[in-house]
């Protein structure tokens, strides 16, 4: 599921279902099919959504024309050719027509939207051999992306360079550093950097001074 404004839409067997809902009209349903299951969603304004579709691509769906099942319009492929589980656009002050996508087979990768074929960075070290509910976030600019792991941890990579960021040494309560008891399949990172995660029925927070990651 992901949302923008007044604008919700939510994943289905091989569709997207929209939903409308303000004061100015009556709550409206709208229906787009996809080539597969969209297993990832990302509203990056009212109009535009991104999904990441187990057949291993991102397609991009326009709200306002007509459903192109057909010929979709899409914008990445996986290289290993497994499902996508996660997908967001970059804003363009981070990665210019960025767009940061989490795939099984420990595929996490930055691609550019104008250029399908290839993507501009290939993030080293994720982990995700199986799991479709595990968690990608950014940093509020863009430049820091999150992802959890099948091991139950947190690791963050640069955006921008493709580098992994460690914990500062010794600093064992890092957000970076923690071995969680269950899968990380939320964080979010608010304006100040503190990062809170879910995993299961903990929610925990950490304070910039144990969130922010080292290089």
């Amino acid at each position: 599921m992901s949302s923008f404004d007044d604008v919700t839409s939510l994943a289905s067997s091989r569709s997207i279902h929209t939903i409308v809902h303000n004061d100015a009209s009556p709550l409206t349903l709208s229906r787009r099919k996809t080539l597969s299951d969209p297993l990832a969603l990302h509203h990056a304004s009212r109009d535009h959504v991104y999904a990441g579709l187990r057949c291993s691509q991102v397609t991009l769906e326009d709200l306002r024309t007509p459903n192109r099942v057909a010929t979709p319009n899409i914008i990445a492929t996986l290289p290993a050719g497994k499902a996508v589980v996660a997908v967001k656009r970059l804003k363009d002050s981070a990665v210019p027509w960025g767009l940061a996508v989490s795939g099984l087979c420990n595929q996490l990768l930055i691609f550019d939207v104008r250029y399908a074929c290839q993507p501009l960075l290939e993030l080293s070290g994720h982990v995700n051999s199986y799991h479709t509910t595990l968690a990608m976030a950014t940093s509020p600019d863009d430049t820091v992306v999150f992802a959890g792991g099948s091991d139950h941890r947190l690791r963050a990579w640069s955006t921008v360079t493709g580098e992994q960021l460690r914990p500062p040494p010794n600093d064992r309560r890092s957000v970076l550093s923690m071995s969680y008891r269950h899968l990380v399949e939320h964080v979010d990172i608010a304006e100040d950097l503190t990062v809170r995660v879910a995993a299961a029925g903990d929610i925990l927070r950490f304070a910039p001074h144990h969130a922010h990651p080292g290089t």
